[in-house]
């Protein structure tokens, strides 16, 4: 089916139902991304399962992205405002949802065709389940290369969580009413980039979230990911880390045990961000924290081949662009 063959059906779909809410919005934050939120858009509009609205927050965007949207996509809701950070933008697309779940897609990021449905089978099947999320695969769009992510035990989802995000943005189909009941996502400017992480400690501390079995999101790998900004993403880990501890940024206390899995877990992920900077020393300091907070045993097999690595990124460049690669999610050639 073609673009404009996606656009007529939903927009025949959009007409004839008239006021009713659709079972799903999808929400795109944007940025100044607009080659790669068309393709982000057409994904949207390429689902197999129509009941649904589709809202892109266009975060202040100097690349003409709103106008882009509004005269090729006619069926989008798109807003606009001064650049404010995701956090911000988030809510703004939950507070402006008329579905009763809300679904994110990244900017640069893809859905597969079958994304919504597979959210809507489970719904139908699950009808009080407040939260599902996916399976989802790094993407090397240059050599359609993909690698599956791991997918998560809803029994033991928020105490995995304490160490990091276990399941991405890119993956959830959460109930509106959830998204409002935790308070959205974190808005204060030094948490934006840990931002998911937070909302995900929230629900999954109330609710279960359901695993469904198939790969239906795309993250896209390439130069301008945000991801890929490591000193921007330790910082926000960092600052995610101390206001959840220090600052009540959950909303509610966590014990000894829970506290110390935070801290191990920050110290992990910057650990590896400062590896794949080149900046071993700091990269071994954070390491020799993990095992101070862990003990040997547990330590070591959490950060002991990457403190290993050290030594040899310190020496070795190519050691080092093998560990930026898989940083990033994308195996060489002869490696896959």
């Amino acid at each position: 089916m073609s673009v404009a063959d996606q656009r007529a059906a939903h927009d025949e779909a959009s007409s004839a139902g008239g006021d009713k809410a659709p079972l799903v919005s999808v929400v795109i934050v944007t940025l100044n991304r607009w080659p790669l939120l068309g393709e982000a858009i057409e994904s949207v509009l390429a689902q197999t399962f129509r009941e649904f609205e589709l809202i892109v927050i266009d975060d202040g965007s100097s690349d003409g992205t709103a106008d882009h949207v509004r005269e090729l996509y006619p069926t989008v809701r798109v807003f606009s405002h001064e650049n404010a950070e995701r956090g911000v933008s988030f809510n703004r697309g939950i507070s402006l949802a008329r579905g009763q779940y809300v679904a994110f897609l990244g900017d640069d990021d893809i859905f597969e065709p079958w994304h919504l449905e597979q959210f809507a089978t489970a719904v139908e099947a699950s009808p009080g389940t407040p939260a599902f999320a996916s399976l989802v695969s790094l993407w090397d769009p240059a050599t359609d290369r993909r690698q599956l992510e791991p997918g998560f035990d809803p029994k033991t989802l928020w105490h995995d969580a304490l160490f990091g995000t276990v399941t991405p943005p890119q993956a959830w189909c959460v109930a509106r009413s959830l998204l409002l009941d935790v308070g959205g996502f974190p808005e204060p400017r030094p948490v934006q980039g840990s931002e998911d992480w937070v909302v995900l400690l929230k629900m999954a501390r109330r609710i279960e979230i359901q695993p469904l079995p198939r790969p239906s999101a795309r993250i896209r790998q390439h130069p301008g990911r945000s991801m890929n900004n490591l000193r921007a993403m330790s910082d926000s880990r960092e600052a995610a880390c101390r206001m959840i501890l220090d600052e009540g940024l959950l909303g509610y206390e966590l014990d000894e045990d829970a506290r110390r899995c935070v801290k191990i877990g920050t110290h992990r992920l910057v650990a590896s961000h400062r590896y794949a900077a080149g900046e071993m020393r700091e990269a071994r300091r954070r390491c020799r924290e993990v095992v101070r907070l862990e003990g040997w045993r547990a330590g070591g097999r959490r950060v002991g081949r990457l403190w290993i690595q050290t030594w040899l990124g310190s020496t070795g460049a190519a050691a080092l662009r093998r560990a930026k690669n898989l940083h990033i999610g994308i195996r060489p050639r002869a490696e896959a």
